[in-house]
């Protein structure tokens, strides 16, 4: 199994953001297309704290899928993925790389699906290409704490394995980060971006 550094805690379910409860975000339903943007953000962040508190020990994997199972689904929808609103997409992809963590070596989605997500994850890290995109701004955090994840459990590395994919995401994944590293703007953490580029690839 990919194991991720530093997992955190098993989940506690207790109040969480906007007066969603974590046990919430695990029901069926709590992520649908009706939602206004406002109120589906808020749900995201449910979800991704949620999830991020998953451990991805053997003893606890099996019970981690079947509570993850509804959210893992929802998370894989089309609407979710090509989502017109950046931050949306900021935080589907967070928590995606979680559920791929959770269910490594076997994502809970078709080989197209997977290629989706891998091609969301790529256009998000562009993200850095921004001279704006700095410490400073106010997604960056967010944007960072993806990008370790990424590198921290080698997600990247399902790609061999998408046999109808495979070529054009390694393209994708080799031009994006070749192009970040080029572009990145100097400041205090161009370092650490530029590590955990180095390695996904070399994953």
């Amino acid at each position: 199994r990919v194991r991720a550094r530093g997992c955190a805690a098993p989940m506690q379910r207790s109040v969480s953001r906007g007066g969603y409860t974590r046990q919430a975000a695990l029901e069926e339903g709590f992520l649908h297309n009706q939602l206004t943007n406002a109120d589906l953000i808020k749900r995201l962040k449910v979800a991704t704290e949620t999830l991020e508190k998953y451990d991805d020990d053997d003893d606890a994997v099996d019970e981690a899928k079947k509570e993850t199972a509804h959210l893992s689904s929802s998370l894989g929808e089309d609407w979710l993925l090509e989502h017109k609103n950046k931050d949306v997409r900021l935080l589907v992809a967070c928590a995606l790389a979680d559920i791929l963590r959770i269910y490594a070596p076997e994502p809970p989605y078709t080989e197209e699906c997977n290629a989706d997500i891998i091609k969301l994850f790529i256009k998000i890290l562009r993200g850095f290409q921004s001279p704006e995109m700095t410490p400073q701004h106010p997604s960056y955090s967010i944007h960072f704490y993806l990008l370790e994840r990424l590198s921290n459990i080698s997600i990247f590395s399902i790609i061999p394995d998408l046999e109808n994919f495979r070529d054009e995401l390694l393209k994708m994944l080799v031009q994006a980060a070749y192009d970040i590293a080029g572009d990145i703007t100097a400041h205090q953490a161009t370092s650490k971006v530029t590590d955990h580029l180095t390695s996904i690839i070399c994953s």
